[in-house]
């Protein structure tokens, strides 16, 4: 093949093909420093070599590389620019390792539903304003009365697994009660029952008494035996060892007196035992939370990126007529 300058001539053909060729990082991230796109180039030389190609000039940044190669036209581009690719990108990898970790480096942000944010602020009441003791009490009891057909199995489902998520327990066939006042219009409504459910507030009149509606409507052995095992795990010198750091210890706390709090129907204290468990592990709970909260927030400011929501104005005002 004879050679002319910028001109090429080959048996039956003059020639003078240029590509100039872009390569960018993923995401545009700016890794490459001057040892890697020194090594890069020379890669790229040899991979032009390959298919009789010549690399013209070489130039580049952190984040991009800028190519300009000589090709014959038996070359196909597209498998030319495959190589320098692949090629450039497995050998910098194996040849610096601090590259590959870049590849990780998007972030993902995520967000709360409507719903979300309302579980996780019921569940702030419960652990810190409702508390596992009932102290204040008023006498009154909120009955909540249903009768569904047989084939609404499913709803008959919903309806008590809700009931006993907002503290009721069973007091007879379709009777469920629960201490104090409670609000069940959006669970009603929710699953669609307002008319198939009689909803009273009432007080225990004689022969009947509150002690033995507690007994009756909620298994405090269960409940008492939940609180002690919580006791166990938590009420030592040095709560879980072997877990990481404060932050993991925080977590699990939460998950456990959540689990706890979220099942426990907060009876009157006044129809418990005075060695009620709850009183101490919400003591230790409490406890550990005030111990574990700096460095788990250290930990966590360390870790988390978090963005400002954007809450979404009312729409302009249309203009009036003139």
């Amino acid at each position: 093949m004879a050679e002319h300058g910028d001109i090429r001539a080959g048996r039956h053909c003059v020639f003078a093909l240029h590509a100039h060729l872009v390569f960018v990082t993923k995401f545009r991230h700016r890794v490459f420093a001057g040892v890697h796109l020194e090594r890069m180039e020379q890669i790229m030389r040899d991979v032009c070599a390959d298919f009789e190609c010549e690399l013209a000039e070489f130039n580049g940044e952190g984040s991009h590389v800028h190519l300009l190669v000589r090709f014959p036209p038996k070359v196909a581009l597209s498998r030319l620019v495959n190589s320098l690719k692949g090629v450039s990108s497995r050998r910098l990898r194996q040849e610096f390792p601090e590259l590959a970790r870049h590849r990780h480096r998007r972030k993902t942000y995520f967000g709360l539903t409507a719903r979300s944010t309302a579980v996780l602020e019921d569940g702030h009441r419960r652990i810190w304003e409702t508390g596992a003791v009932n102290r204040d009490w008023d006498g009154t009891w909120t009955m909540v009365g249903f009768s569904l057909p047989a084939g609404e199995r499913s709803t008959r489902h919903d309806l008590r697994s809700q009931l006993i998520w907002a503290g009721f327990g069973p007091l007879q066939s379709g009777l469920w009660i629960a201490p104090g006042t409670k609000d069940v219009v959006e669970m009603l409504t929710a699953l669609g029952l307002g008319d198939n459910v009689t909803v009273l507030q009432a007080r225990a009149l004689k022969p009947t008494e509150s002690a033995d509606l507690v007994r009756k409507a909620f298994d405090t052995a269960q409940i008492a035996d939940r609180y002690r095992a919580f006791l166990d795990r938590w009420d030592t010198p040095s709560p879980l060892p072997t877990v990481a750091d404060d932050l993991a210890r925080q977590l699990f706390l939460y998950g456990d007196w959540l689990q706890l709090v979220r099942r426990d129907p907060h009876l009157p204290a006044e129809h418990l035992p005075p060695d009620w468990p709850a009183i101490r592990a919400e003591t230790v709970f409490r406890t550990l939370a005030r111990r574990y909260e700096p460095t788990a927030a250290d930990l966590a400011d360390a870790i988390l990126d978090t963005l400002p929501v954007r809450v979404p104005g009312p729409p302009p005002a249309a203009d009036g007529p003139d």
